[in-house]
């Protein structure tokens, strides 16, 4: 049975870093992000605006259902394939994936100072200043059906990982925990 597994987390957590993981590991990658970039580009704004992503996210949510973006993702997906599924911000997205066989939900976290050095090592202009990164992360957590309620949706995770730290050694860590969690999986079919 193939796999579908779906990565939720805070900003700057390592999110991207497991997907790629995976995908080394023969899983394609799918980020509800590019659908929400692709359509921002296509009404000509700054895709690279956090702000205006996540505006643009809330109403296609609002126009189209709160599992839009899922719903979105699932059109692209071949049997028998294994997808790893990022930038999950919603209860309902969850709801969406869920439908299908072989999902498992990953929450992955760090602590706020460590992920705004990673931030801020990365060269990510957004935020220049950590009260900039707070209020970023804050707009995520939202009780709007329609809108990112990403304390939810880790809450709703079947694995936890804790990413704490920056540089070659917490790579490393969540590289050989996301191994660990592929070995429990493949295990478990």
């Amino acid at each position: 049975m193939a796999m579908i597994l779906g990565i939720t987390g805070t900003i700057r957590s390592g999110k991207d870093t497991a997907a790629n993981y995976l995908v080394s590991k023969g899983f394609t990658h799918y980020s509800l992000s590019d659908y929400i970039r692709k359509v921002v580009r296509e009404q000509g704004l700054d895709q690279t605006d956090r702000t205006i992503l996540q505006k643009a996210a809330n109403e296609l949510r609002t126009a189209n259902g709160p599992g839009h973006l899922a719903d979105k993702a699932l059109e692209f997906f071949l049997p028998g394939m294994d997808y790893v599924v990022s930038s999950i911000r919603n209860p309902s997205e969850i709801q969406v994936l869920k439908r299908s066989k072989g999902f498992t939900l990953i929450s992955i976290d760090a602590p706020l100072e460590d992920r705004y050095k990673r931030a801020l090592s990365a060269g990510d202009k957004k935020f220049q200043a950590f009260d900039e990164f707070v209020e970023s992360e804050q707009r995520e957590r939202s009780n709007d059906p329609n809108g990112q309620q990403l304390h939810t949706c880790m809450d709703m995770a079947d694995y936890y990982i804790f990413n704490p730290g920056t540089g070659t050694d917490s790579l490393r860590r969540l590289e050989q925990k996301i191994e660990e969690l592929l070995i429990k999986l493949e295990s478990e079919k």
